[in-house]
């Protein structure tokens, strides 16, 4: 058997394109795997010619990944052309009325990928999806689906050497530090983690300090200047740190030297940060949304769209170390017991196995 593994952009620092060299990898010693991609920028990955792909997805005994998460206008010519089994790695699409006020691009592209589902689910009833959470398969009404979670890159983060400067500059500061690593992005929830600073000072003293990490998209220009305005006109500056994107060592430092993290999306397919964090020894405090609660885990901190329960939350953990080491035990054992890289390797090949029929 021969696997083409598809997406329309493969990076070396985006989530998905990890979750499609992990499926590479724990596929190699079991078929002929193939990549197919309009652009390619992780070195060792090359995308096949598109004589090459509709080859391969033309003889029937052959299978297809095709990894969606967005609207991908080639998408739709080139699934035609499979005659080959059909598997969805379905990553789930952000709903369009987040990038409303935003971008005019981001939305419609947004709407066209929901509508790409939609087609899909339609146009290919044989077809096997693949969630990455019970939250993304929730909405596959009709299809034939199964759980994954994706393939992490955590085993080389974990072994990345941290930026010692910035882990001792934090480990100096005595203040409470919470960190949220994500895409500065409407459905993030950072202006719900600004109200959440803003309150617990109001409650419990200004000695706390949120690290914001992530990429900055100059397409959403006007949602960074609130976010900025905010921070700005609430006398936050000191208390605020919006970081953009970051290398590695500096990311680990900000996981090994941070006291909490915190996520309050309202819409997440599965937040691959939220195990990261677990895996570094923090306590997770998300908000009861979308896919957070599954991949948290149980006896993990779950919370509703008060920013006061956040506060509170935050301030009873910092005085009971306890119940806060309580919570790092049980998120490390959340991310062994469901997404170390071996274990989703055996449930990917059991759920391929299943669906193509052949022993893997």
């Amino acid at each position: 058997m021969k696997a083409v593994v598809m997406q329309q952009t493969i990076a070396a620092n985006d989530a998905i394109s990890k979750d499609v060299t992990g499926m590479l990898s724990a596929l190699e010693d079991r078929a002929e795997c193939r990549v197919y991609c309009d652009y390619s920028f992780l070195p060792g990955v090359h995308s096949i010619s598109k004589n090459e792909y509709e080859d391969t997805v033309s003889d029937s005994a052959n299978l297809l990944i095709y990894h969606h998460s967005f609207y991908w206008k080639a998408g739709d010519d080139l699934l035609k052309r499979a005659k080959c089994r059909i598997a969805f790695k379905y990553h789930n699409v952000t709903p369009p009325e987040y990038f409303r006020n935003y971008n005019e691009k981001y939305h419609r592209f947004c709407s066209l990928g929901m509508d790409q589902t939609d087609r899909f689910l339609k146009g290919y009833p044989e077809a096997f999806w693949i969630g990455d959470s019970e939250f993304n398969i929730s909405g596959l009404s009709g299809a034939r689906t199964e759980v994954c979670p994706p393939f992490n890159g955590l085993n080389e983060l974990g072994s990345v050497v941290p930026d010692d400067r910035l882990l001792e500059r934090l480990k100096k500061d005595k203040r409470i530090k919470l960190l949220f690593v994500g895409r500065y992005a409407p459905n993030k929830g950072h202006k719900f983690l600004i109200d959440v600073v803003k309150n617990y000072i109001s409650k419990y003293g200004d000695n706390i300090c949120l690290y914001m990490v992530g990429k900055k998209d100059r397409h959403l220009e006007l949602y960074l200047k609130e976010l900025d305005f905010l921070v700005k006109s609430q006398r936050l500056s000191g208390n605020i740190k919006m970081i953009g994107d970051i290398n590695s060592a500096r990311l680990v430092s900000y996981y090994r030297g941070c006291d909490f993290f915190i996520c309050a999306s309202s819409h997440e397919g599965f937040c691959m940060p939220v195990i990261e964090a677990q895996y570094f020894g923090l306590p997770v405090i998300v908000r009861r949304s979308s896919a957070l609660p599954d991949t948290a885990g149980a006896d993990q901190v779950l919370l509703s769209d008060d920013s006061a329960e956040y506060a509170a939350a935050v301030k009873l953990l910092s005085d009971k170390p306890d119940l806060r080491n309580y919570l790092v035990d049980n998120g490390f054992k959340n991310f062994m017991r469901r997404f170390d890289n071996t274990t989703i390797k055996a449930r990917f090949l059991d759920i391929i196995s299943g669906f193509a029929g052949v022993d893997l």
